[in-house]
């Protein structure tokens, strides 16, 4: 009994906090902030996170009705809004809110609204976004920032389920390799889905979404390798890379990874012959895709990819490979792993020399 009451005590202090964090809408500084933010990139707007539920509403309400009521208000604001909103980027979640990409005239009206519990600053384009780093996001958040128009070009590949990959020995460029019609086709009848998605309208680039936060620049690429060039603001970076609307990768045009692989060391108990050392390699991620369709293309392209690294080197017995082939254990002459070492291969993303712990010195 005494735990029972404890326990409704304590749900109770949790749901009073929670009100309470929605009774002030906003703070003098997190509006100046928000305010700052719309007027940052010179767009005239930005993601502003609406809670149009109470935390008690969000805790009490059964799902179903909450999510009938949730949608309402959020109807009730946007329409409250008018113009002040944009009609793209909006991602609800479940609880109780939604990201609205507001105006600053749209502030004042959130601040004044009665379905509006709690208004503050949205998160970053990228936040919730699965798509790698590796292929350049922090140089598209970097253009973005220094972009006078608060736009970027940004080269991004749909999925074409099937597909092997490549990635470019000396400059980590990533690519799909579509190879049959049917391939084409698919790659085809993506993009066409993702852009009926995105609302652009279809006939030649460039062909912007009504919101103005999408433009489609070339297509040219969609039956060569799934990719197409976009100029995108925030909202539209936020819109592509936190949906996964079947894209398994972005990057800024024209950029190149070129990233060194990281070198690291550690014991190993089990020393190897004379002038031999043990080493583990693995590959860049280069797209991130789980559809059932692409797992064995996916191991395919590792497999092959990491054989023909090993290949200028002799490979002494059978090396281990990992469950999906992106990561292997050859055991090499000393010699070389230091001609690994010096090779520079973009390919790779991470080489550890495996010391054995019966020899002294540096590992090679």
């Amino acid at each position: 009994m005494r735990l029972r009451n404890a326990l409704a005590m304590l749900a109770l202090i949790l749901l009073t906090a929670l009100q309470s964090v929605h009774a002030q809408k906003t703070s003098p500084y997190e509006y100046d902030e928000m305010r700052d933010r719309i007027k940052r990139f010179g767009t005239g707007n930005a993601p502003i996170y609406v809670w149009v539920l109470t935390g008690f509403d969000a805790l009490t309400m059964p799902a179903d009705r909450r999510a009938v009521e949730l949608q309402a208000r959020i109807q009730q604001v946007v329409t409250e809004l008018g113009s002040e909103v944009l009609p793209g980027g909006r991602r609800v979640n479940p609880l109780g809110g939604v990201i609205l990409w507001v105006t600053e005239p749209g502030l004042e009206i959130l601040q004044a609204s009665s379905t509006a519990r709690r208004v503050a600053i949205g998160r970053e384009w990228w936040y919730d976004t699965f798509l790698s780093r590796e292929n350049g996001l922090d140089e598209i958040e970097r253009r973005l920032r220094q972009s006078a128009n608060g736009k970027v070009d940004v080269e991004i590949t749909v999925d074409v389920p099937g597909t092997e990959f490549d990635i470019d020995r000396h400059t980590g460029e990533a690519s799909q390799l579509i190879q049959t019609p049917e391939q084409q086709r698919t790659a085809v009848q993506s993009a066409l889905a993702l852009l009926t998605v995105l609302g652009v309208p279809m006939y030649p680039p460039p062909a912007t979404t009504a919101s103005g936060a999408i433009t489609v620049l070339d297509i040219s690429g969609v039956e060569r390798n799934g990719t197409m060039l976009l100029r995108a603001n925030e909202q539209g970076l936020a819109e592509l890379a936190g949906e996964q609307r079947g894209i398994i990768a972005m990057r800024p045009v024209g950029y190149l990874p070129m990233r060194p692989a990281n070198i690291s060391a550690q014991p190993y108990g089990n020393p190897q012959g004379a002038g031999q050392t043990r080493v583990s390699l693995s590959l860049k991620r280069a797209y991130m895709t789980s559809t059932p369709a692409s797992v064995a293309p996916y191991r395919r392209s590792n497999q092959r990819l990491l054989d023909s690294v090993l290949d200028p080197y002799t490979v002494i017995g059978t090396p281990q490979w990992g469950s999906d082939f992106s990561y292997i254990q050859p055991v090499l002459s000393d010699a070389d792993v230091e001609r690994l070492l010096r090779s520079g291969d973009q390919r790779l993303q991470a080489i550890s020399i495996e010391k054995p712990t019966n020899r002294t010195g540096p590992a090679p």
